[in-house]
C-alpha cells in the first residue's frame, strides 16, 4: 500500500511541474497582437529593396513624442503645459500624414514590382490583356513621390518641430496640368479597381502553378500576407483618407497664430473633398452600367405584348438610358382576393420608372391584374416620370412608406415600403427632383381625354365633369366658395366610398382641390377602402394637373 502511495504522490508533483512549465512558458510569451509571420525564401526580396528605395519605408507608424523625447524635454521646461498638449498634438497629425503617404507609396510600388510582373506573364492573352483589364500604377507611383519630395524637403528644413505642411500640400495639388493627371488615373484606377480584382482572381484560381506563385509573394515581408487584391484597393481608401488626415491637421492648427496655413489646409481639404466626391460619382456611374447590363440581360417583358398601354416597352434596350437611382422596395396589393406586399427591384431612368420582380435568374415586369371592391385594378411596372401625370410622397404616418399617384392614359396608385427610412426619403427626394427636370419637356393632361377600354385603372374625372356643368343643383352637395374649412371637412367626414364618390362628381375644381388638401391624410390612413380611397384622390390629383 505504501509503495501505491508514494508512486500517486510522486505522479502528482510531476504534474505540478509540467503545469508550471506551461504557465511561465505563457508568462514569456508578448501580450498584445503577434507581428505578421513571413517567409522570403519562397520569394527574396532583397534585389527589390536594393532597386527601389521606397520599399524600405516603414510600416509601423512611430509617435512623433516616442522619436523626440529629449526635445518634448526641453519644451516642457521652457512652456506651460497647454502649449506642449497643442505641439504634440500637431507634430503627430503631420507626423501621420507624413508616414502614412510613404506607406501609400511603398503599397504601390509593391504592387508593381511584385504582383504585376508575374501576372502579365502567366495571364491568358498576355500583356495586352493585362493591360486592359488591371489599371496602370506607373503615373501614380510618380505623382505620389513627387508629394513625398516636397514633403522631405520642408522636414529637411525642421528635422525636428515641423510648423507646417498645409502649403507644401497646396503646391502639390495647385498645378492644374499636374493635379488633373493625378486626378483622373486616380479615377481609373479606382473605377477599375473591382474589375481588376475579379480579373485577377479568376486567372489565379485557374493555374495551379499561378496560384502558388501568388502565395509566395503575399507571404513574403514586403507584402505582409496582403494579397493582390488588398493593394488594388489602397488608391481609393488613399483618397479617403486625405480629407481627414488634412482636417485633422487643421484642427490642430492655430488660426491666432497661423492665419496663412489655415487659409491653405481650408482650400486643400476643399481639393481632396472635391476630388473624393468625383472618383464616387465615377466609381457609382460604372457600377449603375454593370446593374443595367445585368438586368438588361436578365430582363423579361413579354407579358407586356399583352397590354395596349404597355406595348411600346416590350423591345425596349434599357442600357442606351441613364439610371439615376435603383434599390429594392416592397409595394402593396390590395385586391379582394390578393392582399399582399411583394418584393420588387425598382429602377428610375430619366423618363421612366421601372418595376421588376426577380424570379430565379430573371427580372420580370410583370402586369398585376386584381379587383378592388369587385372592380377590375391593374398595376403595370413602368410608369413615366411626367409631372403632369405622376406625383410621388410620403407617407408620414408610416416611417417606411411612400406613395406613387399616377393619372392620365394609365392611371394607378402604388403604395411602396422602402428597406429603411433613408431610403424610403432618398426615393421620394431623387423622384421629385426629376420631375421637376423634366417638366419642361412634358404635357399638361388634355382636358377631354378619353378613358381606354378594359380596366377601370384606367380612369378620368373628365368623362364625369363632362355630364356635370360645374353648377350646383338642388340635388348636389350644396356647397359653396363660402363655406368654411370647417364645414367641407364635416361635411364629408364619415361617407362611404360610394357616397364619397358620387358626391364629388357635381363639384368644380376649385371645391375639390380643398377636398384633396382636406381629406388625402385621412383617406389614406382608413385601412378597410384603402386603396379605394387612394384611386379617388388620384382622380383628384389627375383634375388638380389640368
Amino acid at each position: 500500500m505504501g509503495g501505491k502511495d508514494s508512486v500517486s504522490v510522486n505522479e502528482e508533483k510531476e504534474k505540478e511541474k509540467e503545469d508550471e512549465k506551461v504557465e511561465e512558458e505563457k508568462d514569456l510569451k508578448p501580450s498584445g497582437p503577434q507581428p505578421v509571420k513571413t517567409d522570403d525564401n519562397k520569394f527574396p526580396v532583397h534585389q527589390l529593396l536594393e532597386q527601389y528605395s521606397e520599399l524600405k519605408y516603414e510600416n509601423q507608424l512611430i509617435p512623433w513624442s516616442t522619436t523626440n523625447t529629449e526635445y518634448l524635454k526641453e519644451l516642457k521646461e521652457q512652456h506651460d503645459l497647454p502649449y506642449v498638449k497643442s505641439v504634440v498634438k500637431l507634430q503627430e497629425r503631420i507626423n501621420e500624414f507624413v508616414h502614412t503617404e510613404k506607406s501609400h507609396l511603398k503599397k504601390l510600388r509593391t504592387l508593381a514590382s511584385v504582383y504585376y510582373p508575374i501576372l502579365r506573364e502567366n495571364v491568358d492573352g498576355g500583356e495586352d490583356a493585362f493591360n486592359e483589364k488591371v489599371p496602370s500604377v506607373t503615373k501614380l507611383i510618380s505623382l505620389h513621390t513627387a508629394l513625398i519630395e516636397l514633403l522631405k524637403e520642408r522636414v529637411a528644413t525642421s528635422p525636428i518641430e515641423i510648423p507646417q505642411i498645409g502649403d507644401v500640400v497646396q503646391q502639390w495639388t495647385s498645378d492644374s496640368n499636374f493635379f488633373s493627371i493625378f486626378k483622373e488615373n486616380s479615377i481609373d484606377f479606382c473605377v477599375k479597381q473591382k474589375i481588376a480584382s475579379d480579373y485577377i482572381n479568376a486567372e489565379v484560381a485557374r493555374q495551379p502553378t499561378l496560384q502558388i506563385e501568388m502565395k509566395n509573394r503575399e507571404h513574403s515581408s514586403l507584402c505582409n500576407r496582403l494579397s493582390c487584391s488588398d493593394f488594388l484597393a489602397c488608391q481609393f481608401q488613399r483618397l479617403t483618407k486625405y480629407p481627414l488626415l488634412i482636417d485633422s491637421i487643421l484642427k490642430a492648427t492655430d488660426p491666432g497664430t497661423n492665419p496663412e496655413e489655415v487659409a491653405c489646409l481650408k482650400n486643400v481639404l476643399s481639393v481632396f473633398k472635391d476630388l473624393l466626391m468625383q472618383v464616387n460619382q465615377r466609381i457609382k456611374s460604372y457600377q449603375d452600367k454593370e446593374q443595367l447590363e445585368k438586368v438588361s440581360n436578365q430582363l423579361d417583358t413579354t407579358s407586356l405584348l399583352k397590354f395596349p398601354a404597355m406595348k411600346e416597352y416590350a423591345g425596349i434596350d434599357f442600357t442606351d438610358k441613364i439610371l439615376l437611382h435603383y434599390g429594392p422596395a416592397k409595394f402593396l396589393i390590395s385586391g379582394d382576393d390578393n392582399k399582399e406586399l411583394r418584393s420588387a427591384h425598382c429602377f428610375l431612368f430619366e423618363d421612366l420608372f421601372l418595376i421588376t420582380q426577380k424570379s430565379k435568374k430573371v427580372f420580370e415586369t410583370k402586369v398585376i391584374e386584381t379587383k378592388v371592391k369587385a372592380e377590375a385594378y391593374i398595376y403595370y411596372p413602368i410608369i413615366k416620370v411626367d409631372p403632369y401625370r405622376m406625383k410621388v410622397q410620403k407617407n408620414n404616418a408610416l416611417a417606411l412608406n411612400f406613395y406613387m399617384i399616377v393619372s392620365g392614359e394609365v392611371s394607378m396608385i402604388f403604395d411602396f415600403q422602402a428597406i429603411t427610412r433613408d431610403q424610403r426619403n432618398d426615393w421620394v427626394e431623387r423622384i421629385t427632383m426629376q420631375l421637376e427636370i423634366n417638366k419642361p419637356d412634358c404635357t399638361p393632361v388634355p382636358p377631354k381625354m378619353k378613358s381606354l377600354a378594359g380596366g377601370s385603372s384606367q380612369f378620368s374625372l373628365f368623362n364625369s365633369s363632362q355630364q356635370h356643368s360645374g353648377k350646383h343643383t338642388a340635388g348636389s352637395s350644396g356647397l359653396t366658395h363660402s363655406e368654411s374649412d370647417s364645414s367641407l371637412a364635416a361635411d364629408f367626414d364619415g361617407l362611404s366610398v360610394s357616397e364619397f364618390t358620387e358626391k364629388i362628381s357635381s363639384l368644380p375644381k376649385d371645391v375639390l382641390l380643398e377636398i384633396l388638401q382636406k381629406t388625402m391624410g385621412a383617406r389614406l390612413n382608413e385601412s378597410e377602402d384603402k386603396q379605394k380611397w387612394m384611386k379617388i384622390i388620384g382622380q383628384l390629383y389627375h383634375q388638380e394637373n389640368t
